[in-house]
């Protein structure tokens, strides 16, 4: 129950808890990294920010490294020397899973593995990585597809959601209803909040997840939503009409 670093002493205005055998500690606005015997192993030489606080990565190590903001308030990667080992250069580092750190830019995401080299560019709007299997689920452009970790394609179509789609054949005699409706070849599915028309009979796409509505009209026509307005496509994703 004895104190054993004094904040009063040292002149810390924050500290952090020990991880990798070394915590943070903020003095007059800078963080460096203190052993157990309260010796200075990274001089106070970076900008102390809320934001990594903020985004779970808390000024801890991880395996020998630990994610940093420079004074611009971007984060990079250092090791326990306090040298950059990824560059300040983006928007967001999450703390590891799976010992993958996603890295943020422009809103779009990016993959480091445990060595900190980038694996995948900050190019794509998702990336979930499985560690059972060593393979990574992508998203981009509407696409949803797995990768292995040599970058082979493994499953090339994927989803998160399909719901069957039917199109009216005529007018219903019950009063409750407008229509009656046939159950199409095709279903619409669901990636990163958009939505996109596949065959479900073939398993093939059509289109890409782009819309933010799909619904069918014929046997052939489909009416799509994007953030320009309403227009129709054919089966083969034509635009028909707009």
């Amino acid at each position: 129950g004895n104190i054993v670093i004094d904040a009063m002493a040292n002149e810390y205005s924050r500290a952090w808890v020990f991880s990798d055998g070394l915590a943070a500690v903020e003095k007059d606005g800078k963080i460096g990294f203190i052993n157990a015997q309260n010796e200075v192993v990274i001089p106070f030489q970076f900008d102390a920010t809320d934001d990594s606080i903020l985004y779970n990565t808390g000024y801890l190590f991880h395996d020998g490294y630990c994610v940093m903001t420079n004074e611009e308030g971007l984060f990079g990667v250092i090791d326990k020397s306090g040298r950059w080992v990824v560059e300040p250069i983006y928007d967001k580092i999450w703390a590891p899973e799976n010992g993958y750190r996603t890295v943020i830019k422009s809103n779009k995401q990016g993959l480091l593995d445990p060595t900190m080299k980038l694996i995948y560019e900050a190019v794509y709007d998702c990336i979930n990585c499985w560690a059972a299997s060593g393979n990574f689920i992508l998203m981009k452009d509407g696409r949803m597809w797995q990768e292995d970790s040599e970058g082979n394609v493994v499953q090339p179509f994927m989803y998160e959601s399909m719901e069957w789609l039917t199109y009216p054949v005529a007018y219903s005699t019950d009063p409750d209803l407008d229509y009656e409706y046939q159950l199409s070849d095709y279903a619409k599915y669901q990636i990163n909040q958009r939505l996109g028309i596949v065959n479900r009979i073939t398993c093939k796409p059509v289109t890409p997840a782009i819309y933010s509505e799909v619904e069918m009209i014929s046997p052939n026509i489909f009416e799509v939503c994007t953030a320009s307005g309403y227009y129709l496509i054919d089966t083969n994703g034509k635009v028909v009409n707009k």
